[in-house]
C-alpha cells in the first residue's frame, strides 16, 4: 500500500495563537452569526495554523464558495427544461471526455455551484454523503438532511461520476421517477384505480386491509424497483396533480448527481486478477471488489489476504511508522524519566492508591482510578488519563501521522495502533510502580453522588497495581472474602491487598448511584464476538460472547463522569469557546424511527418514542431475549451517529447526547487510541494555562472532526467484518450447524433474520427450499402494518404440503454454513430455513469457549468493548 500523501512541516510557525473566546451564547447574542462566516473570518492560508489536510481529500470544498465563471469556454451546456442553469468549471468537477468507445458511460456535466447552493436552500437539490450498496453497486443512497427516509440513486449514469463516500448535490427528481416500495405496490395499483374512478381526494385514502385486499405475489419478482409508468400497465394518463394524491409513504424518493463538493473516496480496492475473456499473455484482467489496482494482498483464501482486504476497502493503513515519526519520540525509553521542571507544574499524586482496571490482555493503559474516604463521610474520588499530548506536540510529523489516523483499529487477531508502541505501551501506559504524566479529575462526592468540589489538573501518578476486569469481579461479587496476596497482581508503594479491596468497593458502591442517576440514557448493546485461537497460528478454535460485568460498569461509570465533566468546563470557558471539540448524538431520525416503531406496534409492542428515556424504559419491559435483542438491533439501525464537531460550527449550538440525555460531551478518555481525546487535552491545557489554545482555526478543527468522523466509521466497519471473516472460519471448520434466528423483515423471495445470540444478521432466500411452487404468498397488507409472506413446503412421507407462515419477531430455526464466494474469492456465511416439523437444533452453542479444551489456546479479547465506544 502507498504512503499518503506527505506535508511540509514548518515547525517555526505557531498559526494563529490568539485567546479570544466565544461564549455557549454568542449565536443567541449574535442571530447572525453562522458557520459561513468562518471563511471570511479567517481566510485560507497560515492563519489555519499550517496543518495540511491534502491527503485527506479534497477539503478545500467543504466550506461553500463562489467560483467566477467567466473563463467558461465549454459550448456544450444544454439548457434543462425551461431553467438554463450555468456549468462549474471547477478543477475537481470536470466533465469526462466524450469517448468513441461504446463501453465510456456518457455522463452529465455538473452544475454551477452558485446555483447549486441556490437550489439547496430551495430545497429542490439536497447536500450530502453518497454511500454505494456494497452488494448492488448500481445502487446508492444519499441522507435525507431534513431527517425523513434515504434519497435513491438506482442507476450509474445518475450517479455521474460520484464515488462512495463523495460529498455531493443531488437535485430531487420529480415524483413520477420515484420508485415504488415493492410492499406497497398493491397499494398503489389501488390508488390509481381510485384516482381513474374519481374516488381519490386530497385526504388520505383508506388502505385497511379490509377495503384493499392483498393480491399474490408473484414466484419470482424482477429486482429493479418500479416506478408509476412502469407500474401503471393500464396506461391510465396520470397528471402531476393527480401523482401528488398517492401517499409519499408509498415511494422512496430518487435524485441523481449534479455536483461534486468533496472528493473523500480513496481510490484504493481489494480484487483479483483473472485472464482475459480471449486468453491474451500480455494483459490480465483485474476483477475488483470495488476499485483500482495498488498492489498484491496475497493468496484470496488466506486469513490474511482477507483481513488485508477488508482494511484496504476501509482506508486503513497499517504500515509501520516512519523514521520521522519515531525521531518525535525520546528514543532513550528504558532510560526516560520524567523531566524536572514538569514536578513543579503538576499535581504529584504518587503517593495515593491509584491503579488500573482493564481486560487482562491489554498492553495500552491509559486510565486509572483512586478513591479516598474522607473524615466529613465524603469520598475524594479521581479519573487519572494518559497526558498523551505531552509526548505529541503539536505541528510535529508525530501529531500530523496520529491526525490522519485518528484511532486505532481493532481487528480481531491484532490491533492496528494511533501512536507507535513506545507510546502506547511504554511513555504513556500507566503502568504499575512507574512515575507517569496524567490529566486527573478529582471529585468531591457524597453518598448520593452528588459532585461538592471538582478540580481538572495536570498530575503525576505512580499506579500500584494492574487489575483486570475478572479481579475487580472478584472483589464485588465476594465482599466479605479475605483476599490474598496472591488473589491479585503485584502490588507496590507501599499499599496491601485490602487497601486495593476497600477502594474496588468504595468506587462500586459510588458507581451503582451514579449509574442510577443515569436511568434516562439509552444503551443499544449488540452481542459482540471474541475469540479464542491456536497460539502458533491464530486459527479461531471457538468463540465466546462478551460479557459486560459489574466491573466493566464500574469503570464505565467513571469515564462517562469525566467525559461529560471535562466538555461542560470547556464549553463554559469562553475564551476557547470557539475551538471546543465536542462528541454530540443527534435525534434520531424521525421518519426511520417512526418506521420501525410502527413494525414493533405490528406485534403488539408499544413505544412512543419522543426521548431516549422512554426508549430505554421500553426495553427494559421486554423479558423475551430474542424479542428484546431484535429489539435492540431495530432501534440501534434507526439511530444517527454520534459525532464529533468543533462546537462553534453547529448550528443553534444544539451540542446534546441523545443516547447519553446530557448536554455536553465529549472524548477525553481514551488519547492513546483516539486523536479527538488529544485534542480536548490540549483544550482543557489552555483552560488551566498550560499550553496555548489549539492553533488550527475553527474551520480546521471542523474538518479535522469530520475526518475523525471518517475514520471512526471505517474502524467499526473493519472490527465488525473482522470478527464475522473469523466467524465463517470457524464455521468451515466445523461443517454446517443450527440456531434459532428471529425474522427481522420479510420480502417476496427472501427473509432478513438476526442470529440474536451473536449478533449476526442474514439474509435467507426461499427459492432453494422444497416449496409447491407457485404456492406463496407475500403480502403487505397496509402502511402501518409489517409484510408477511406464506410458504408451502411439499412432504413427500406422507404426501402433503404444510403451509408456513413468516412474519417479523417470529422465531425460526436455521442451518449456517460458510460458502467461499467463487466470484468474490470472498468467505462468506449463509443461511437456509429449516422445516418447520424438523428438529430444532441449537448446535451454535458447540462452538463457544466452554465445549473446548484450554490448553494451547490464547484468549483475544479486543479492548473496544466498552458500551459507549459507538457514542
Amino acid at each position: 500500500m502507498s504512503n499518503a500523501r506527505r506535508p511540509n512541516y514548518n515547525n517555526n510557525y505557531r498559526g494563529n495563537n490568539t485567546r479570544g473566546g466565544r461564549n455557549p451564547n454568542y449565536r443567541q447574542q449574535n442571530p447572525n452569526a453562522n458557520q459561513q462566516n468562518y471563511p471570511d473570518q479567517y481566510p485560507p492560508g497560515p492563519q489555519d495554523g499550517g496543518f495540511d489536510t491534502s491527503a485527506w481529500g479534497n477539503y478545500n470544498n467543504y466550506y461553500p464558495t463562489q467560483y467566477n465563471n467567466n473563463n467558461n469556454n465549454n459550448t456544450n451546456n444544454q439548457p434543462r427544461g425551461n431553467n438554463p442553469r450555468p456549468r462549474s468549471n471547477h478543477q475537481n468537477n470536470q466533465p469526462r471526455q466524450q469517448n468513441t468507445n461504446n463501453l465510456t458511460l456518457s455522463c452529465e456535466e455538473y452544475l454551477n455551484e452558485e446555483q447549486v447552493l441556490q437550489d439547496i436552500t430551495a430545497k429542490k437539490t439536497i447536500r450530502g454523503i453518497l454511500r454505494i450498496n456494497a452488494k448492488q453497486y448500481t445502487d446508492a443512497f444519499i441522507s435525507d438532511p431534513d431527517g425523513g427516509p434515504d434519497f435513491f440513486i438506482d442507476n450509474i449514469r445518475d450517479r455521474n461520476r460520484a464515488l462512495n463516500l463523495d460529498e455531493v448535490a443531488a437535485e430531487i427528481k420529480p415524483k413520477r421517477e420515484w420508485k415504488i416500495i415493492p410492499e406497497y405496490s398493491n397499494l398503489v395499483e389501488q390508488s390509481i384505480r381510485e384516482i381513474r374512478s374519481g374516488k381519490a381526494s386530497d385526504e388520505k385514502q383508506d388502505t385497511s386491509t379490509e377495503n384493499n385486499p392483498p393480491k399474490d405475489s408473484p414466484s419470482k419478482r424482477d429486482n429493479k424497483r418500479q416506478t408509476i409508468a412502469t407500474l401503471n400497465n393500464e396506461n391510465i394518463n396520470l397528471t402531476n396533480e393527480m401523482i401528488e394524491k398517492i401517499p409519499d409513504e408509498y415511494f422512496q424518493r430518487t435524485v441523481k448527481v449534479v455536483f461534486l463538493f468533496r472528493r473523500r473516496h480513496t481510490m484504493k480496492a481489494a480484487g483479483l486478477l483473472k485472464k482475459m475473456p480471449d486468453n491474451n499473455p500480455n494483459f490480465a484482467l483485474f476483477s475488483p471488489m470495488d476499485r483500482e489496482l495498488l498492489e498484491s494482498l496475497g493468496d484470496a483464501d488466506t486469513l490474511e489476504g482477507q483481513s488485508k482486504a477488508i482494511l484496504m476497502e476501509n482506508d486503513i493503513r497499517d504500515e509501520e511508522f516512519t523514521d520521522e515519526v519515531i525521531k518525535c519520540l525520546p528514543l532513550e525509553k528504558d532510560k526516560w524519566s520524567i523531566p524536572e521542571e514538569e514536578f513543579s507544574k503538576r499535581l504529584d499524586l504518587r503517593n495515593q492508591c491509584i491503579f488500573t482496571i482493564d481486560p487482562a490482555t491489554a498492553r495500552d493503559l491509559d486510565d486509572a482510578l483512586s478513591c479516598e474516604r474522607l473524615e466529613n463521610g465524603h469520598y475524594k474520588i479521581g479519573v487519572h488519563i494518559a497526558d498523551v499530548s505531552y509526548f505529541v506536540q503539536e505541528q510535529t510529523p508525530l501529531d500530523n501521522e496520529a491526525a490522519q489516523r485518528t484511532t486505532s483499529v481493532y481487528l480481531v487477531e491484532r490491533v492496528i495502533p494511533m501512536l507507535p508502541r513506545l507510546l502506547c505501551d511504554r511513555l504513556c501506559s500507566l503502568n504499575p510502580n512507574e512515575d507517569r504524566l496524567t490529566y486527573s479529575v478529582i471529585w468531591t462526592m457524597n453518598e448520593a453522588g452528588e459532585i461538592l468540589n471538582e478540580q481538572f489538573t495536570r498530575s503525576i501518578i505512580r499506579s500500584c497495581a494492574k487489575l483486570s476486569y475478572d479481579h475487580a469481579q472478584d472483589i464485588i461479587d465476594h465482599p466479605d472474602k479475605q483476599f490474598q496476596i496472591e488473589d491479585l497482581p503485584e502490588i507496590t508503594n507501599n499499599f496491601t491487598v485490602n487497601d486495593i479491596k476497600r477502594i474496588v468497593l468504595q468506587l462500586y458502591e459510588i458507581s451503582k448511584v451514579l449509574r442510577s442517576k443515569r436511568a434516562g440514557a439509552l444503551t443499544l448493546n449488540q452481542p459482540k464476538l471474541q475469540y479464542n485461537m491456536k497460539a502458533d497460528s491464530k486459527i479461531p478454535l471457538s468463540f465466546s460472547i462478551y460479557q459486560q460485568k459489574e466491573s466493566n460498569r464500574l469503570v464505565e461509570e467513571y469515564m462517562l463522569l469525566a467525559n461529560m465533566q471535562v466538555a461542560r468546563k470547556l464549553c463554559l470557558t469562553e475564551r476557547i469557546f470557539d475551538k471546543v471539540i465536542l462528541r454530540r448524538h443527534p435525534p434520531p431520525n424521525a421518519t426511520t424511527l417512526q418506521n420501525t416503531l410502527k413494525i414493533i406496534k405490528s406485534v403488539g409492542i408499544e413505544i412512543e418514542g419522543k426521548s431516549s428515556d422512554e426508549i430505554a424504559k421500553a426495553i427494559r419491559t421486554i423479558n423475551n431475549e430474542s424479542t428484546q435483542k431484535l429489539l435492540i438491533h431495530l432501534l440501534a439501525k434507526s439511530m444517527q451517529l454520534a459525532i464529533y464537531c468543533c462546537a462553534s460550527c453547529v448550528p443553534s449550538n444544539n451540542y446534546s447526547h441523545y443516547a447519553l440525555n446530557v448536554e455536553f460531551y465529549t472524548h477525553f478518555t481514551s488519547p492513546i487510541r483516539r486523536y479527538p481525546d488529544i485534542l480536548v487535552h490540549r483544550l482543557l491545557g489552555a483552560t488551566l494555562d498550560y499550553n496555548d489554545n489549539l492553533y488550527q482555526t475553527p474551520r480546521v478543527l471542523e474538518q479535522i472532526a469530520q475526518l475523525c468522523n471518517e475514520k471512526k466509521i471505517n474502524a467499526k466497519t473493519c472490527s465488525e467484518r473482522s470478527a464475522e471473516l473469523y466467524l465463517a472460519v470457524l464455521i468451515r471448520e466445523y461443517g454446517t450447524i443450527s440456531d434459532e434466528a428471529v425474522i427481522v423483515g420479510v420480502k417476496d423471495e427472501s427473509l432478513d433474520i438476526y442470529l440474536f445470540r451473536i449478533g449476526v444478521p442474514l439474509r435467507v432466500g426461499i427459492n432453494n427450499l422444497p416449496l409447491d411452487h407457485p404456492r406463496t404468498n407475500y403480502q403487505k397488507l397496509s402502511n402501518t402494518q409489517s409484510a408477511e409472506l406464506t410458504i408451502y413446503w411439499k412432504q413427500n412421507d406422507p404426501p402433503q404440503t404444510i403451509k408456513q407462515i413468516l412474519k417479523p419477531f417470529d422465531i425460526i430455526n436455521v442451518d449456517i454454513m460458510s460458502e467461499f464466494d467463487l466470484n468474490m474469492k470472498k468467505l462468506k456465511l449463509t443461511a437456509q430455513l429449516r422445516h418447520p416439523n424438523a428438529e430444532k437444533l441449537t448446535t451454535l452453542a458447540n462452538l463457544c469457549t466452554s465445549t473446548l479444551p484450554e490448553n494451547n489456546i490464547t484468549i483475544q479479547q479486543r479492548q473496544d468493548f466498552d458500551p459507549y465506544s459507538e457514542y
